[in-house]
């Protein structure tokens, strides 16, 4: 039988429960830290990650020959460290601009409309490109 091993090193990022799915069957979960192996029949598999039901990453397509094992990798994307940093300065950017230019008094529901715009404009940037990244690693075979 070939095996496919999912590799999931600790990243202080991204530390949540993790599902697996090999060709659209959930087959378990992982946390960061850890590693899980799945035997597999020899073929073109589609490995995906999820985080509760919604896709993360696009699937990676893996080629197990017989008796190889292969191994996926699922790593945090290098800008999602920044994303929460980078989203304070905005924010308190547009803060102390609408000090200046408003009384804080009659723009306070805009102000509000704003951040909360832009707080789900990262969400929405960070879940579909920045959140992890699938590569294949040499394995034993």
């Amino acid at each position: 039988m070939s095996k496919i091993t999912i590799e999931r090193p600790f990243d202080w990022c991204n530390q949540s429960f993790t599902n697996i799915y090999i060709d659209d069957e959930h087959i378990g979960g992982i946390d960061a830290g850890k590693n899980i192996e799945f035997e597999v029949e020899p073929g073109k598999h589609k490995v995906a990650v999820t985080r509760g039901k919604s896709l993360i990453n696009r699937p990676l397509v893996v080629d197990v020959g017989t008796g190889e094992e292969k191994v996926v990798r699922v790593v945090s994307q290098k800008y999602t460290k920044i994303t929460l940093p980078i989203l304070f300065i905005v924010l308190f950017a547009i803060y102390v601009a609408s000090g200046i230019s408003f009384e804080f008094s009659t723009s306070f529901v805009l102000l509000l409309l704003v951040y909360t715009v832009i707080i789900y404009i990262f969400k929405f940037i960070n879940a579909k490109w920045f959140y992890y990244r699938m590569e294949e690693v040499e394995g034993k075979g």
